[in-house]
């Protein structure tokens, strides 16, 4: 725990939490969310999730690349600034989108979500001594799945506690569809204080071996 002392640890591992928590909404709640409301089938809901870990393949090795010239604190906010607007689009897709908007606001969610987790993962990583580094890589696989786990429980509690008020009274699929802009605009708002997490990191110093 005295690693936590350490203010670009720390920063970077809570922001690595608040970073799964608004994002993980998108991939649990979308697959109803397309299903439910959409109409889509299993095999199309697979395909337009792909756009998530293929936007995030393509664009994170970049990110790494800049991230190794001028730090990761600036890039780290601007990519949860980038998924916390994807997330407001998100929210905002309603009953009738057309499939490039659904595809689009995936795409912006999986370029924040890109740009930010491998100058983070550097950050984490380059934050402590070369014996810690074994500690460090679980902090911040624990930071990934308590802020999935999070996630999951934050976006399921809003969306079903909401349905049972907005479905009587709007039907369905508005009623759901105002529950699932709900849980993305609270997705959106954890996000946009990962903005503010990731810009406390403070200086980047490699602790060194």
């Amino acid at each position: 725990l005295d690693l936590f002392r350490n203010r670009l640890f720390a920063a970077a591992s809570a922001s690595a939490f608040v970073a799964y928590v608004s994002t993980f909404t998108v991939v649990f709640l979308m697959p109803f969310y397309m299903t439910q409301i959409l109409g889509y089938d299993p095999e199309k809901v697979g395909l337009m999730l792909t756009t998530l870990p293929l936007t995030t393949a393509v664009i994170s090795p970049l990110s790494g690349m800049l991230s190794d010239r001028i730090g990761s604190r600036a890039l780290g906010s601007i990519g949860l600034g980038i998924a916390s607007v994807g997330l407001v689009l998100i929210s905002r897709l309603g009953v009738h989108p057309s499939h490039l908007q659904v595809l689009e606001s995936l795409v912006i969610v999986g370029i924040g979500s890109a740009i930010f987790q491998s100058p983070n993962s550097s950050a984490i990583m380059g934050s402590v001594r070369t014996d810690m580094l074994g500690i460090a890589a679980g902090t911040l696989a624990t930071m990934r799945n308590l802020g999935m786990v999070t996630g999951v429980a934050i976006s399921s509690a809003i969306h079903t506690s909401l349905s049972l008020r907005y479905i009587p009274e709007f039907g369905s699929p508005a009623g759901h569809a105002m529950a699932f802009r709900a849980a993305y605009i609270v997705a959106a708002a954890i996000c946009a204080v990962g903005v503010i997490t990731s810009a406390a990191k403070g200086s980047e110093q490699h602790s060194g071996s």
